[in-house]
């Protein structure tokens, strides 16, 4: 059964896996202001790096090692935390997944039964963890809480089978006497695997195996461990699982082995609902937690008859699937709304703790997948999710062209993927609406896209994407773009710019363009950067009256040749507005400053 566990699988094979308030979000931006955030909940799945090191750090040692001085990275592991969390939240995020599991005293490196070893580092002590442990854990809480962030924590629990679950209970109890209650607590997963699958396998330390169905042993346990963690005082709304969702062959529900309740498999986020039936537990107090790793609809199909579709289509056809299972009523529209802002009354809870790319395809990459997700994200109302991960568990990871890019390259440096500007789009507070800013609209009598207005030498068209292989190459962006190419004349420029958009004064704004350029022989490229061929983009500022900015009329950014994408590139553009700003318009253009050819400027899905 494990292999339909996806990207956990590879983690356990390596033995490498294996707010509520006070904490406020007032600080990312009021919500009267005009704008929205994506997300509600944009987070990292998160282990430390133990920078300048081959490995490490694991989740638990950070906790047991909280307060020890680390030669290797030239502080105690708690400062080197805090710098890499300062490095997390600077790119808009406000979550972490942070993972803990039921570890044993001592390492063997013998992962099959009855050994099944977990070893010390990848979590705390069961069933009793250390006092050590117990009094470093509220303090990485702490300082998550002090960087304004919140964690959403999994309990990976290998010993779910034990009856009755006194062990489990000591451990599980422990752990939330300690954290239950701190105010960077915002969700506790119930997670694990029974110790072993049939006598002859250890369990996958990971996402719970809901599919064995209402009366299998996870999700008895699962029962268990929500109604134990309520008799200590935690309300509902902070207790789930994460259920796997979008295995084709799961929810097909094909016959299973005697583990399975009457002998076929079922759909994780059913069983998940039951469980909440089963406990009682109000609508409106309940979350939902998902894994939601983005594929082809066929890549697990097993040999079930089957009709293909790309990741995000059949993720989106999951995402439906999802609402349509927990009976998510709410009547908050996707367009023009601040996701922080949203009503928590309404319904309930619906996040993703882990979310990522699982592939394996060079035409479809960590970036697009994240694209894509926070795209369904607003369209089905889910609060938010966790990227999976930060940086790798190990400096060989990284070169490995079958696991998705993380955002963090390991090394000293603080060297990110190109997914890095995906989660800075996640993060970021955008204008309320950017009118046709996938170019989907009408076009005026020369072909210009509407909302938009030409200047300059040359050309500006609505362009068709489908004319070309492989494009759009994120199905949410739609099928038409903007194209500007610039004249003949080697001093040409062209531009085009965005009708009026309400903005608010003093406030930073985050801007995002998927935009295609390329060239080479830059006559000068050593020039300064006003007499360099180039595509720019301004954010133009207006007061009022619709007069410009007296205190700042514009912020540009500006592209080289050493720029030039690979078919489209992400980029965010982070910028605020002057304390007389009522307005802004967005210019996107080319200037070939003496380039003997002309400069071709794709853009898309300004947002």
């Amino acid at each position: 059964m494990r292999r339909f566990t996806r990207m956990f699988i590879f983690r356990a094979i390596l033995g490498l896996a294996s707010l509520a308030a006070p904490v406020s979000f007032s600080a990312f931006q009021d919500a009267e202001q005009s704008g929205r955030f994506l997300v509600k909940s944009p987070g990292l799945y998160t282990q430390f790096e133990r920078r300048g090191w081959a490995s490490e750090y694991w989740s638990g040692e950070v906790i047991q090692n909280w307060n020890t001085f680390d030669p290797v990275v030239g502080s105690t592991v708690a400062q080197e935390v805090s710098l890499q969390l300062d490095k997390i939240k600077a790119l808009g995020v406000n979550t972490i997944t942070f993972e803990l599991r039921t570890a044993d005293p001592t390492f063997t490196g013998n992962f099959t039964p009855p050994d099944c070893n977990e070893p010390p580092v990848l979590g705390l002590q069961f069933p009793q963890p250390s006092a050590v442990e117990l009094a470093n854990l509220p303090l990485f809480f702490d300082l998550v809480r002090q960087k304004g962030m919140k964690v959403w924590l999994r309990l990976v629990n290998t010993h779910m089978d034990q009856q009755p679950p006194t062990n489990s209970a000591t451990w599980i109890g422990a752990i939330l006497q300690a954290v239950g209650h701190h105010p960077a607590l915002d969700l506790v997963l119930f997670e694990g695997t029974p110790y072993t699958v049939n006598s002859t396998t250890c369990g996958i330390p990971a996402e719970p195996p809901l599919w064995l169905g209402p009366s299998s042993v996870p999700a008895t346990y699962v029962e268990w461990a929500i109604h134990f963690a309520m008799s200590q005082g935690l309300p509902p709304e902070k207790l789930s699982a994460e259920a796997i969702v979008g295995s084709f062959f799961v929810d097909s529900q094909p016959p299973a082995g005697p583990d399975a309740t009457n002998g076929h498999l079922w759909s994780p986020i059913v069983i998940e609902k039951m469980i909440f039936d089963q406990l009682s537990i109000p609508s409106d107090q309940r979350t939902y937690a998902l894994s939601l790793y983005e594929h082809r609809k066929c890549t697990d199909a097993n040999g079930l008859p089957c009709v293909d579709v790309d990741p995000h289509t059949w993720a989106d056809q999951t995402l439906a699937s999802v609402t349509l299972v927990v009976g998510k009523e709410d009547d908050r529209t996707t367009s023009n709304v601040d996701a922080r802002s949203l009503d928590d009354r309404a319904a309930f809870r619906i996040v993703a703790p882990e979310m990522g790319d699982s592939t394996g395809d060079p035409t479809w990459s960590a970036q697009h997948t994240l694209e894509s997700l926070v795209y369904l994200f607003q369209k089905y109302h889910i609060e938010g999710g966790s990227f999976w991960r930060w940086t790798s568990f190990e400096n060989a990871e990284d070169s490995n062209p079958q696991l998705p890019d993380p955002v963090k390259r390991r090394g000293i440096n603080f060297v990110y993927n190109p997914v890095e500007r995906e989660v800075v789009d996640m993060g970021g507070f955008h204008l309320s609406r950017v009118p046709n800013g996938s170019f989907e609209g009408s076009v005026d009598a020369n072909n210009v896209p509407v909302n938009w207005t030409a200047s300059g030498s040359g050309t500006v068209s609505r362009y068709l994407l489908t004319t070309e292989p492989g494009e759009p190459e994120v199905p949410s962006r739609g099928v038409e773009a903007m194209r500007m190419v610039t004249g003949s004349g080697t001093r040409d420029k062209v531009a085009a710019t965005s009708v009026t958009i309400p903005a608010s004064p003093g406030t930073a704004y985050t801007t995002t363009a998927n935009l295609r350029f390329g060239w080479t022989g830059d006559p000068n490229p050593n020039g300064s950067s006003s007499t360099r061929p180039q595509v720019f983009v301004a954010i133009l500022y207006f007061q009022e009256n619709g007069q410009p900015s007296i205190v700042r009329a514009q912020d540009s950014f500006v592209y080289f040749q050493e720029d030039s994408t690979q078919g489209f590139g992400t980029f965010p553009l982070p910028y605020t507005t002057p304390k007389d700003c009522a307005f802004v318009r967005i210019r996107f253009g080319a200037a070939r400053n003496d380039l003997a050819s002309q400069i071709a400027l794709d853009v898309d899905n300004v947002r």
